[in-house]
C-alpha cells in the first residue's frame, strides 16, 4: 500500500505557477526551455552522458552531459507533413548499438502538393549513425516505403501494400520501442478524428483489419520484416512482407508511447483514449485492445452493428483487460495520459520502489499508481506526485537513473533528481490551459 504524504489543496492550486513536488527531496533540473515543440526522446542502452530529444518540425537534439549541442543531430524538416497532428514523431536507437549503428524514426511524409497539410502517408526509418556519435550518414526506410498523397483515390491497396494511410489527417503515429531481441515494436493510430463520426466509422474500423496499417503495434526485425512467431504470421501464406504479419496487436486509438519495465520484464504501452479512459496495458501478442468498439462516442451510429464489435462485446470484460483506465475528468483531472515509466532507481524512497508514474498532458500533473505483478492490475492509486511541469509529452528514465522529462509547451527538458538534503525548487513556465488548447496535437 502506499505510504505517500498527499498534496494539500493549496499546493494543487498553486502549482500552475511552477513545479511542485509532494516531497522537498525531489527538485526538477532545467536541462533546456530553447526547445521548438520537442515531442521525445531516446537514448543509447548503457549510455550515461548522451541523449537525443526530437522535435515535431523534423529536428532532432544531442544532449552531452546534459547540455545541448548547438548543431542539429539530424534534420530532416524538408521531409515532414505539418498541420493536424503530424510531424516527427518517435524516436529508438537499436538495443544493440555497438553492432548496430541506427536510430528510428517514424515521421509523417511531406505531400507531393502544393497543399503541405494534406492527406498523405507515414514512414518508419533507420538512419545509420556516424562513428563520432554527432550526425547520421544515411536514411534506410523500413515501413511505409508506398509514399503517396493519402490512400483514398489512387491505385493503393493498404491491406497488401506497405502503405501508412493518413486520409483524415487525424491521429497518425505512436511511440517505437527495440527489445533486447533487436524486434522494433511500432505504434501506429488509427487516423481517426475526436469525431469519428465526421469521416464515418467505417475508417476508423480499420483498427479491426489485421492487414491495415492503422490502430496497431507491430513488431518487426531491423529491416521492417515479420517477427516469425507474431500472431497473424503463422496463419499467412504470403511472407515476410505481408501487412497481417508484422501485427503484434490491435484495436488500438492512439498507442502515444511504449515503455520497458526491466525489472519485470514487461513491455506496456499508453493508448491515448477517446471519449471515457485513457488506458495503460501489459502487451502480449495478439491482444486486441478493443477499438473503436469500447470507448467510442458513437454519435448515433450502432458500432454493434458491426460484427467484430459483437465479438468483443463477448470476450472482453468491462475494463477491456486494462492494467489501469484513468477516467477523463475535465480540466481539473484526468485527462490524457502521455508518460509513463517504472521506477527502478534504487535511490529514491522505498515506497516507489517498482510503483508506475504517469503523467497527464492536459492537466499538467503527474500521478504515481501501485500495480499487481501477477495480475497486472492497479492495486492503489493514482496518488498526485507533482504538478506544474507543462504539457508533458514523454517522461523515461535513462541509464544515469535519472527521469527526464519532456514538455511540448513549453519546449523544455528538465529531469526529476531525488536528494535527501535538497529543498524544495519551482521552476517557473507552465502553461496555462488556454495555451494548452492551442498547442494540442495528441488526443
Amino acid at each position: 500500500m502506499m505510504r505517500y504524504v498527499w498534496f494539500s489543496i493549496g499546493l494543487l492550486v498553486t502549482a500552475a505557477a511552477g513545479a511542485s513536488f509532494y516531497d522537498e527531496s525531489f527538485s526538477l533540473e532545467e536541462l533546456s526551455t530553447n526547445l521548438t515543440f520537442p515531442v521525445g526522446t531516446c537514448v543509447v542502452s548503457g549510455s550515461q552522458d548522451k541523449f537525443l530529444v526530437i522535435e515535431l518540425g523534423g529536428l532532432a537534439w544531442l544532449f552531452v552531459n546534459g547540455t545541448k549541442l548547438e548543431t542539429p543531430f539530424l534534420n530532416i524538416s524538408s521531409q515532414i507533413a505539418v498541420g493536424h497532428m503530424r510531424g516527427l514523431k518517435a524516436c529508438a536507437f537499436d538495443s544493440d548499438f555497438s553492432n548496430h549503428r541506427y536510430l528510428y524514426l517514424s515521421y509523417m511524409m511531406r505531400p507531393d502538393q502544393a497543399d503541405p497539410t494534406g492527406p498523405t502517408t507515414a514512414r518508419v526509418s533507420k538512419f545509420k549513425v556516424n562513428d563520432a556519435f554527432t550526425g547520421v550518414t544515411e536514411e534506410t526506410p523500413i515501413l511505409g516505403r508506398v509514399k503517396s498523397n493519402g490512400c483514398k483515390g489512387h491505385d493503393i491497396n493498404p491491406i497488401e501494400e506497405d502503405v501508412i494511410c493518413n486520409d483524415n489527417k487525424g491521429h497518425n503515429l505512436g511511440g517505437l520501442l527495440m527489445d533486447k531481441h533487436g524486434h522494433l515494436y511500432v505504434g501506429l493510430a488509427d487516423d481517426g478524428t475526436t469525431d469519428g463520426a465526421r469521416h464515418g466509422w467505417r475508417d476508423v474500423m480499420y483498427a479491426q483489419t489485421p492487414g491495415y496499417l492503422a490502430g496497431k503495434i507491430l513488431r518487426v526485425t531491423r529491416d521492417g520484416k515479420a517477427v516469425e512467431g507474431n500472431p497473424y504470421y503463422s496463419a499467412r501464406q504470403t511472407g515476410l512482407d505481408d501487412n497481417a504479419s508484422k501485427v503484434y496487436s490491435l484495436g488500438l486509438h492512439n498507442p502515444w508511447r511504449m515503455f520497458y519495465s526491466e525489472a519485470w520484464d514487461r513491455t506496456f504501452v499508453i493508448n491515448v483514449g477517446e471519449a471515457d479512459f485513457e488506458s495503460v496495458y501489459a502487451m502480449s501478442p495478439g491482444k486486441n485492445m478493443g477499438w473503436p468498439c469500447t470507448q467510442a462516442i458513437k454519435n448515433g451510429e450502432a458500432l454493434d452493428d458491426y460484427s467484430v464489435c459483437q465479438k468483443i462485446a463477448n470476450e472482453l470484460d468491462a475494463g477491456f483487460n486494462s492494467l489501469w483506465d484513468s477516467a477523463k475528468e475535465g480540466s481539473t483531472g484526468k485527462s490524457c495520459i502521455t508518460g509513463a515509466l517504472q521506477i527502478s532507481n534504487r535511490s529514491w524512497p522505498a515506497e516507489f520502489q517498482d510503483s508506475f508514474l504517469f503523467a497527464d498532458y492536459c492537466n499538467d500533473r503527474v500521478f504515481v499508481v501501485d500495480v499487481d505483478r501477477t495480475k497486472l492490475k492497479k492495486l492503489d492509486g493514482p496518488a498526485d506526485f507533482a504538478s506544474g511541469m507543462g504539457t508533458i509529452v514523454d517522461f523515461r528514465e535513462h541509464p544515469d537513473g535519472q527521469v527526464y522529462v519532456v514538455t511540448f509547451y513549453p519546449g523544455a527538458v528538465h529531469r526529476i533528481k531525488y536528494d535527501k538534503k535538497a529543498t524544495t525548487k519551482e521552476v517557473i513556465g507552465s502553461c496555462s490551459i488556454s495555451a494548452l488548447n492551442q498547442f494540442s496535437f495528441i488526443s
